[in-house]
């Protein structure tokens, strides 16, 4: 600890998870051996419990790395020095319900991540996650046994409800420490949020109860600053409707057993090619010290928004942006504004989540990009001239269809290419699209939604008006 807490390269990330698996297993050591110093130094010296939660928490106590898979491996660490501890009644401790400074309590880490829940159970995928795309409850890499201990100590009925549906309780957690039988219970109440310290919002037009029967239409919105396990995803959207994600920041899974230091992870996974937003000049986000600011969040009774704006141009130099997100029952509208005094290459990025290959309204032609990374990791580029600005998408998933359309208002290219599912092209690959504008100034509207029996929704129309103090945009549908 001593030695991470003075190492240059190290002490940047404070309080690592790395630093809870390192008081795990000096406690483990020290109560096994029974040296009352080192359970004296790893439960009260630096960086003891209440240290790291504290430091490693934000918001309503995801963890501070910047993905929200790590959250798990830091959880993973403090619940089993809680259990060391709740095994050991002469310590006087009981870290599960013990409060810490600013009120924070192992409980809050539990909770947090159902909150980031996809009505399928998935959690919104954010910084490194690997490719690991499971419902929260799986059982099969998932973090499903941490809340078996969770549901065995605080007997809080949301627990029961997610183990629940996993359904197979036939992990050792289960076995050493969960309870006998699992309540029926009621799943927590889905709602519209920000997270103003990670820079997260969701949005759903299904709160209460009513958001996990699938039916409505979500979306997640990502402005995080560069934490330990970041992306280059400022601003980036996903999708999700009729119970699928549709639109989703995508990762390569690494073939190479380390997937951190796997070179996918550099050459595309982390950067901005791997997130639905858009791109200036074929150029990766700078690291942000701190989120993209959220400037607007209103919950209104049929539409619920949000905008993040980066008006000083952190995300590209000289280039002002500014994202607006707004859900209804019925669609997604999608903005995205970026002004320059000079011109530049906007490229505004989508990546399906689809059974096979999209559908599009113009004839492709095969095209070359960048040969270095992370286009060179891309294959089978095609593009289409877009002398309207505008263009429509669809796929699907199953028997749903999911429709998109993409406006610009000014000339410009469609670019489709794939990416590796696996690093090494050995489960072939899927499909992302680019749409390129040269422009001092580009506004793209997008708008998605699932086919139904309902009437289809189009963007009609899209300009910028004065009014009197500054511009607005109007999109009409």
């Amino acid at each position: 600890t001593e030695q991470w807490l003075s190492d240059p390269r190290l002490i940047v990330m404070p309080y690592n998870n790395h630093l809870a698996a390192h008081r795990r297993g000096l406690l483990a050591l020290a109560l096994a051996l029974g040296r009352t110093d080192w359970t004296r130094e790893a439960l009260q010296g630096r960086r003891n419990f209440g240290e790291l939660l504290v430091g490693c928490t934000r918001d309503d106590g995801l963890c501070y790395e910047s993905s929200t898979l790590y959250h798990f491996a830091t959880l993973s660490s403090m619940v089993k020095i809680a259990e060391l501890v709740r095994h050991r009644p002469e310590l006087g401790l009981d870290l599960y319900r013990q409060r810490f400074a600013n009120g924070r309590s192992l409980k809050q880490m539990f909770d947090a991540p159902l909150g980031l829940l996809w009505p399928n159970g998935e959690i919104a995928a954010m910084g490194d996650c690997y490719a690991r795309r499971q419902p929260l409850w799986s059982t099969d890499e998932g973090p499903a046994p941490l809340y078996e201990i969770g549901y065995a100590v605080y007997a809080d009925p949301h627990y029961a409800w997610l183990l629940r549906q996993g359904r197979d309780r036939s992990s050792l957690q289960a076995l050493m420490y969960g309870a006998e039988s699992l309540e029926p219970a009621e799943p927590p109440l889905g709602r519209s949020r920000v997270w103003i310290e990670h820079g997260y919002t969701l949005l759903t037009s299904r709160t209460g109860r009513g958001y996990w029967d699938e039916s409505g239409v979500a979306a997640v919105v990502c402005g995080d600053r560069s934490g330990v396990h970041h992306h280059r995803g400022a601003t980036s959207l996903q999708v999700f409707a009729a119970g699928r994600l549709w639109l989703e920041d995508v990762e390569s899974q690494a073939v190479e057993q380390h997937a951190f230091s796997s070179s996918i992870q550099a050459d595309f996974n982390r950067t901005m090619l791997a997130h639905n937003l858009l791109v200036v000049d074929e150029t990766d986000q700078p690291a942000l010290a701190a989120p993209v600011p959220v400037v607007e969040f209103k919950e209104l009774p049929a539409c619920r928004m949000v905008t993040l704006s980066d008006a000083e141009g952190r995300l590209a130099p000289g280039v002002r942006m500014i994202r607006s997100v707004a859900v209804t029952p019925d669609f997604c509208l999608d903005v995205i504004q970026a002004a320059s005094e000079t011109e530049h290459t906007y490229d505004w990025l989508a990546h399906p989540r689809s059974d096979g290959p999209a559908e599009l309204s113009l004839e492709l032609a095969p095209t070359t990009l960048p040969d270095r990374p992370p286009y060179a990791r891309l294959r089978d580029a095609a593009s289409a001239p877009m002398s309207n600005g505008q263009v429509s998408l669809r796929w699907k998933q199953g028997e749903a269809t999911f429709l998109v359309d993409v406006r610009t208002g000014q000339p410009g290219t469609l670019v489709r290419a794939l990416w590796p599912v696996k690093s090494d092209w050995s489960a072939g690959g899927r499909e992302m699209f680019m749409v390129r504008t040269r422009a001092r100034s580009v506004d793209v509207a997008a708008l998605y939604q699932v086919r139904s029996d309902r009437p289809t929704w189009r963007i009609e129309q899209v300009e910028r008006r004065f009014n009197g103090l500054e511009h607005e945009m109007h999109v009409s549908v």
